[in-house]
């Protein structure tokens, strides 16, 4: 099948070429990866269910769900080099891509901050316990996005306390404009010789910390960048060199893809060592995956599904957390135990992800749409699809 059947919506505005002349794609053109969208809303579900399973401890059930992470990081390199590298090597001002992906991403940040909060605070003075400096200053640190350690009542201890997720965007945010101040210099040979590094380097944190982990708590921080740095310039390189042209790491069918993403985040590691496996999915299985899903051209009706799925998993991710503790707070408080506790499960997971619409509807898609029209130039604003 052709690979061009693969763009859902494709409007063209202009003509450009991407770094290194492999991929012919307008800077002002956009299109939508409808599989691509489909699998980042399944990943984000899995997150969900492995932060509702955390609280009674059942997360063995999900046990490599946190690589959900890891393919966001790889499908925000994909698709922030199709949507920005040919603006960016065409002049596009560092200035301007800093604007455009804080408006994609930040007013999720900062209403999952506000929310997380409040939910923190109605625990603890329901506890009667006041509010102390600590987390007072945590709560402002978080509004300008810095990480602290400030925060260490159980269940709480995390560089984002009030809403754990945030470490990811951290990160992503972070390659992102890193990507953006080398990319001119980011040739074919420097890419490879970055991603042998990165990739090396990957694997020798994954062995010592028995698996593909770190970057959300203070004592394992650094190790965020060890974990978005591969796969994020393994998405940018995807999309350069692999995309479009029939080559061996696109070989899945369509349909087969979601199951075997959905395999991957939850089969045990059985015979093999636990990060020797998780290795395999991050630097192996996650690229074959979107390699194959870049080309993939689903039914209309699949489209459409795919597409709400990918709207719906930056919300999703994002502001899932606080409800997940509202719940297990309710757990505890009535002592639930048994099937009552699956229950709970489905009802807060049913919850999350209404809520989750909601919040995209009514907050995030208008504030988006308002901070585009205030500060779009010369009338070429182009929005990019982010993993979280």
């Amino acid at each position: 099948m052709p690979a061009a059947r693969s763009l859902l919506c494709r409007h063209r505005r202009g003509s450009g070429l991407s770094h290194g002349g492999n991929v012919k794609i307008s800077p002002h053109e956009r299109m939508h990866f409808a599989t691509l969208d489909g699998l980042r809303g399944i990943a984000a579900v899995v997150v969900l269910g492995l932060h509702a399973l955390d609280p009674f401890q059942l997360s063995y059930l999900v046990p490599h769900a946190g690589l959900a992470v890891d393919f966001f990081f790889l499908l925000s390199g994909f698709v922030i080099c199709y949507a920005y590298e040919g603006r960016l090597l065409n002049g596009m001002p560092f200035s301007e891509f800093f604007k455009v992906r804080m408006i994609r991403l930040y007013p999720l940040v900062l209403f999952g901050l506000v929310f997380g909060f409040s939910v923190y605070v109605a625990r603890f003075y329901i506890k009667q316990n006041g509010l102390d400096a600590s987390s007072l200053t945590a709560f402002v640190l978080g509004i300008i996005l810095i990480p602290t350690s400030l925060v260490h009542n159980e269940g709480w201890e995390s560089v984002y306390p009030f809403n754990v997720p945030s470490w990811s965007l951290f990160f992503e945010l972070v390659i992102n404009f890193a990507y953006a101040a080398i990319v001119t210099r980011l040739s074919k040979a420097v890419l490879i010789a970055l991603l042998c590094i990165s990739g090396l380097a990957l694997l020798a944190q994954t062995y010592v910390m028995g698996g593909v982990t770190g970057g959300d708590n203070w004592g394992n921080f650094l190790a965020g960048f060890g974990r978005v740095v591969y796969p994020f310039f393994l998405g940018v390189f995807l999309f350069r060199y692999c995309y479009r042209r029939p080559n061996f790491i696109s070989f899945l069918p369509g349909w087969l893809l979601p199951l075997i993403l959905f395999a991957a985040l939850v089969w045990p590691a059985i015979g093999i060592s636990n990060w020797l496996l998780e290795s395999a999915i991050v630097l192996v299985v996650f690229p074959v995956i979107v390699s194959s899903a870049a080309r993939d051209a689903p039914g209309s009706r699949i489209t459409g599904i795919y597409l709400f799925l990918g709207r719906l998993s930056y919300p999703l991710y994002i502001v899932h957390y606080p409800i997940i503790r509202l719940f297990s707070f309710l757990a505890r408080t009535l002592a639930l135990t048994g099937y009552q506790i699956w229950i709970l499960v489905a009802v807060e997971m049913a919850c999350a992800v209404l809520f989750s619409l909601f919040v995209m509807k009514a907050y995030d898609e208008p504030v988006r749409k308002w901070l585009a029209v205030k500060w779009r130039r010369r009338g070429d604003f182009i929005e990019a699809k982010s993993a979280g």
